[in-house]
C-alpha cells in the first residue's frame, strides 16, 4: 500500500448505547425472546441509527451491547420502551441478569478521554507508571490483548430474513446455533439499509457483494489468555481450544443449514475454510485473479488464502500446477 486516502462525515449531534444481559429460565423462553428481539430490531433498529451486537448464548442469554446515533436519550428510551415492558411482563420467564442502561453524549465528546471516564466500565486508564492521562481503551478491548484465538467463524446474514415470514427461520437458527456455543449479530459490519450513494462505493471494491443485503455479520469465537509455545506454564491449552474449535463448528453448522453459501467477511473469518475463495470475495474473484495475475506474476506478495495463493505451496515459495 503506498497511498490512503480517507472519507470523513460530518458528526451527528449525539452518540450513546444501550447495554443489558437477559436470561431466560427455559428453552422455550429463550426461543421467544430470540423471536421477539429480532422483531423488534426489524421494526424499531433496522435504519442508520443502531448499530454494534445482539449475542445469543449457552444458558438461554442474550447480550445486548448496541451503539447509536442521531438519536438523543430519550429518543433512546422510547425506541426501546416496548421491548422491555414486553420483558417485565413475564418475569416468570425472564430475569435481568444487568440492568438496562441507555446512555447518550454529545458526539463531539465521544473519543475524549475524560468524559469517556465519567461513563462506569467503558474505557480503562493505562496503568503503566508515567502514562499520559489521556491514555484510555475501550474496556471491552481488554480480553483481546495477547489472546490466543481457538476458532473464529463469521457469515454475512441477508437483510431477507427480517422479513415477517422468514423471522421465524432466523430465530430457530440462532436457537438451535446458541445451544452449541455464542454467535453474536455484528449489525453495523452489513450494509443493507445504508444510503444508496455508500451501497454503490461499496459495491465498487472487491469486498463480497454478500455485505450489500447483509443486515449483520454472525461472529461465533473463542479465545484463550495470552500463551506462548514452549514457555513452562505459559503453553496453549490445546485441548481446550480443540473443544471450543469444535463446538464453533457445531455452531456455524446450523447457520450454514440456513446460508450454505453465505459469504465471510475476510478479516474475520474461518482460517481453514476450504470453500475461502467464494467466502472472502464472492464472484469478484475472478477478476481480482486477473489483477493478481497481471501486476504480481511471481507471488511476491503471499499471504494465507489470499489472492492468488492457491496456486502456491503452503509456504509460499513453491509454484504449484
Amino acid at each position: 500500500m503506498t497511498r490512503l486516502t480517507l472519507r470523513t462525515h460530518s458528526l451527528p449531534e449525539f452518540f450513546g448505547a444501550v447495554f443489558t444481559t437477559i436470561k431466560a429460565t427455559s428453552q422455550g423462553a429463550f426461543r421467544r425472546l430470540i423471536g421477539k428481539v429480532i422483531e423488534f430490531y426489524s421494526k424499531s433498529l433496522f435504519n442508520p441509527h443502531w448499530g454494534e451486537q445482539i449475542a445469543f448464548r449457552p444458558g438461554n442469554v442474550l447480550a445486548i451491547a448496541m451503539v447509536f446515533q442521531g438519536v438523543d436519550q430519550h429518543q433512546a428510551e422510547t425506541i426501546w420502551r416496548p421491548f422491555f415492558e414486553w420483558l417485565a411482563a413475564a418475569p416468570q420467564d425472564f430475569s435481568i441478569v444487568s440492568e438496562p442502561k441507555i446512555l447518550a453524549l454529545p458526539a463531539r465528546q465521544f473519543w475524549d478521554p475524560e468524559s469517556l471516564k465519567k461513563v462506569p466500565g467503558v474505557v480503562l486508564s493505562d496503568d503503566r507508571p508515567g502514562a499520559p492521562e489521556a491514555n484510555v481503551f475501550w474496556a471491552g478491548n481488554l480480553g483481546e490483548a495477547g489472546q490466543v484465538l481457538h476458532g473464529y467463524q463469521s457469515a454475512w446474514i441477508p437483510a431477507s430474513f427480517l422479513q415477517k415470514d422468514q423471522q421465524e427461520n432466523l430465530a430457530d437458527t440462532l436457537f438451535a446455533a446458541a445451544q452449541h456455543w455464542g454467535v453474536s449479530l455484528h449489525i453495523n459490519k452489513g450494509l443493507a439499509g445504508a444510503p444508496a450513494e455508500a451501497i454503490a462505493a461499496a459495491r465498487d471494491t472487491a469486498m463480497n457483494p454478500a455485505v450489500l443485503d447483509a443486515f449483520a455479520l454472525i461472529i461465533s469465537g473463542a479465545e484463550g489468555p495470552p500463551a506462548y509455545p514452549g514457555i513452562p506454564g505459559r503453553e496453549p491449552d490445546l485441548a481446550t481450544a480443540r473443544q471450543h474449535a469444535d463446538a464453533i463448528d457445531k455452531a456455524m453448522n446450523e447457520v450454514r443449514k440456513l446460508l450454505p453459501n453465505a459469504g465471510s467477511y475476510v478479516s474475520e473469518s474461518n482460517f481453514f475454510d476450504d470453500a475461502w475463495r467464494e467466502s472472502f470475495w464472492g464472484s469478484n474473484y475472478p477478476r481480482l485473479l486477473a489483477v493478481k495475475d497481471k501486476y504480481d506474476p511471481g507471488g511476491l506478495f503471499f499471504v494465507h488464502h489470499g489472492v492468488g495463493s492457491e496456486r502456491w505451496s503452503p509456504d509460499g515459495f513453491t509454484k504449484l500446477a
